[in-house]
């Protein structure tokens, strides 16, 4: 299903795990969609959560920002990136699971090894290779901006879960916004925690958990 936004965009999502359960939003990382969390649906569903995953704008069923001039001031300033990622996404559309092999071999461990045992994790990230979105350049751009928030403006309760062998967000990163949340940090894990999901979910529904690391 789709919203139709005020400004005239349009917010794709999907709704999964338990219909009944408690709400829980999850949003997909860069690059993909939402479809790379299709495998939470069987661990929302027996934890009893309901999951809502929206696409972030431009990636699945989304659409971009209306925002013209800032698209071709992207544009100017990302035009080396975009033919990475236009190669990049050429070969993913074309040639999934050699481009997923590639992705895998620059991967920590833990994570390269959930794609390699894990039919159902290896088969989320395939569907997302043959569905590129064009805004991966944008993304990787804005990632080396400042921030437009104040971190110390935080209201709500926030956990971070960082593996100490995770090659795309590496701890260090976490550390920097630790004052307004809570640190779990995994030693040895990877990017992709699916084997402390009871932990984390439990962080987020205020049970109690065992394993956390240091807050």
């Amino acid at each position: 299903p789709d919203l139709d936004l005020p400004d005239g965009r349009r917010l794709a999502y999907t709704l999964t795990g338990d219909p009944a359960g408690a709400p829980v939003i999850a949003l997909h990382g860069t690059p993909g969609s939402a479809r790379q969390l299709a495998v939470l649906a069987g661990p929302a569903r027996d934890r009893g959560l309901a999951l809502f995953l929206p696409d972030r704008a431009g990636y699945g069923g989304s659409s971009l920002p209306p925002d013209r001039l800032l698209t071709r001031t992207a544009r100017r300033s990302e035009a080396g990136a975009r033919a990475l990622f236009a190669a990049a996404v050429r070969t993913g559309r074309t040639r999934p699971d050699a481009a997923l092999d590639r992705f895998a071999a620059l991967l920590a461990e833990p994570d390269a090894r959930l794609l390699r045992e894990h039919p159902d994790v290896r088969a989320a990230f395939l569907d997302d290779l043959r569905h590129p979105a064009p805004t991966t350049a944008r993304d990787f751009r804005l990632f080396a901006r400042p921030w437009d928030i104040d971190l110390a403006c935080l209201a709500v309760p926030a956990h971070i879960w960082p593996g100490t062998e995770d090659r795309n967000v590496p701890v260090a990163h976490a550390r920097v916004i630790a004052a307004r949340s809570r640190l779990h940090i995994v030693d040895g894990g990877g990017h992709m925690l699916l084997s402390h999901l009871d932990q984390i979910i439990a962080s987020v529904t205020g049970a109690n958990s065992a394993g956390q690391g240091p807050g």
